[in-house]
C-alpha cells in the first residue's frame, strides 16, 4: 500500500513539475491563435551622393532601381510593400518575426558590389534630369523675350523690369543645378566616388490582429506602429525583434512561450501564420490565421529544422510549435520548386536578437 502511494504521488509530482498539457490541433489554434500577427513593412530607399544629392527609389527590380527619382513626395506614392508573419513573447508588445520582413535587399555592401551597375542607371537617370531643367531654361529664355520689345529708335525696351529680375534669378538656379548634375555624371564614373555614397531604408512597420477589418495600409501602420529593436547579424539566424509603439501587448493575447525540448523524427509540428498574407487572409469576417501542420523529416542542427509543413510567402516569421504548443522554432525558409519541405530556425538562435 505504501508503495502503491509512492507511486502515485511520483506520478503527481512529475506531472506537475512538467506543468505542460497536451493538445490537439484545435486547442492549440484556438488557444494561441491571438498571439499571431500580419506584420506589413512600407518602405523605400534614400541614396546620397557625396555632394549631398539625394535619390530615390522603391526596390531593385530586373530594369535596375525601380521608381527612381530625385522628389521625395514622387516616392512616397510609390514605395514597396512587404508582409509577413510574427507573434508575441512578451506583455510588452514585443514581437519574433524574420528579419527579411523588417530589413530589406538593398543594403551598403550590396551598393559596393554592384557599384558599377548600379552607377551606370545613376549616370542614365540624370542625363535625364540634366535635360529636364535645360528643357525649364529653354521655357524661362521664351518668357523673357515676351517682356522686351524696341522703341521707334531700335533700343530693347523691358516691359517688367521685375518679372525679369524673377526670371533671371530662376535661370541662375537652373545653371547651378546643370552644372552640379553634370559634374555628378562624370563623378559616377570614378570607383573612388562610392566611398562616400549612402544608402538608407525609409520604413514604417505595423501590425494586425487575427479578426482585424483591413481596408487600407493605415489599418496596419497607423492603427499599430511598430519599430525594430532587434536584427541578427548572423547569417544563419534570420530573426528581428519588433515592438509596438505602444510597449504593450492588447489583453487576452496569446502570449508565447520557447521550449527546448529535443525533436525527434516524424514528430508532428504545427504553424500558425499568414500564407500568401492578405491574398489568404481577408474573410468577410476580417483577416483569418491559419494553421498547417506536417512532421519533422531531418535531425535539426544549430541551425534549421526541416519540416514537411506546407508554406508560401507571407507564412516567414510563423511559430513552429509542438504538441504543447510551446515554439520549437520561427519559419523561414522553404526549398524551392516544393512547398512540402521548409524550415525553421531552433528556438535556440533567439539569442541573436537578444532574447
Amino acid at each position: 500500500m505504501k508503495k502503491t502511494l509512492y507511486v502515485l504521488l511520483g506520478v503527481v509530482l512529475l506531472f506537475v513539475s512538467c506543468g505542460k498539457r497536451e493538445m490537439t490541433a484545435q486547442q492549440i489554434f484556438d488557444e494561441e491563435k491571438s498571439g499571431v500577427v500580419l506584420i506589413m513593412n512600407k518602405y523605400y530607399y534614400e541614396l546620397t551622393l557625396p555632394s549631398g544629392y539625394q535619390l530615390f527609389f522603391s526596390h531593385i527590380g530586373e530594369d535596375g532601381l525601380q521608381n527612381l527619382t530625385d522628389i521625395r513626395d514622387s516616392i512616397l506614392r510609390h514605395q514597396s510593400v512587404a508582409t509577413g508573419t510574427g507573434f508575441f513573447i512578451d506583455e510588452e508588445g514585443r514581437i519574433v518575426t524574420n528579419r527579411h520582413v523588417t530589413e530589406t535587399e538593398f543594403t551598403q555592401s550590396v551598393l559596393s558590389k554592384n557599384y558599377a551597375e548600379v552607377a551606370k542607371i545613376l549616370q542614365s537617370y540624370i542625363g535625364q534630369l540634366i535635360r529636364r531643367v535645360m528643357a525649364e531654361y529653354d521655357v524661362l529664355e521664351s518668357r523673357k523675350v515676351l517682356l522686351q520689345g524696341y522703341d521707334m529708335f531700335g533700343n530693347i525696351v523691358i516691359h517688367n523690369e521685375r518679372a525679369l529680375e524673377q526670371i533671371t534669378a530662376a535661370e541662375k538656379k537652373i545653371l547651378e543645378e546643370y552644372n552640379q548634375l553634370s559634374r555628378l555624371v562624370s563623378q559616377l564614373g570614378n570607383s573612388k566616388f562610392q566611398k562616400g555614397m549612402k544608402i538608407r531604408v525609409v520604413k514604417t512597420l505595423g501590425i494586425a490582429y487575427d479578426g482585424d477589418k483591413v481596408r487600407s495600409e493605415s489599418d496596419f501602420l497607423r492603427t499599430n506602429p511598430a519599430i525594430v529593436l532587434a536584427t541578427s547579424k548572423e547569417e544563419d539566424a534570420d530573426l528581428s525583434l519588433i515592438q509596438l509603439k505602444s510597449k504593450q501587448t492588447p489583453v487576452n493575447t496569446h502570449i508565447f512561450t520557447f521550449t527546448d525540448d529535443p525533436l525527434e523524427i516524424d514528430q508532428e509540428l504545427y504553424m500558425i501564420g499568414y500564407n500568401a498574407g492578405l491574398i489568404l487572409a481577408n474573410t468577410q469576417k476580417g483577416i483569418s490565421v491559419q494553421m498547417t501542420s506536417g512532421k519533422v523529416t531531418q535531425n535539426p542542427d544549430s541551425s534549421r529544422i526541416l519540416y514537411s509543413i506546407p508554406t508560401v510567402q507571407g507564412s516567414s516569421g510563423s511559430p513552429v510549435l509542438n504538441k504543447y504548443g510551446e515554439v520549437v522554432g520561427v519559419n523561414f525558409a522553404k526549398l524551392k520548386a516544393s512547398d512540402n519541405f521548409n524550415f525553421a530556425i531552433p528556438q535556440s538562435r533567439k539569442d541573436a536578437i537578444g532574447l
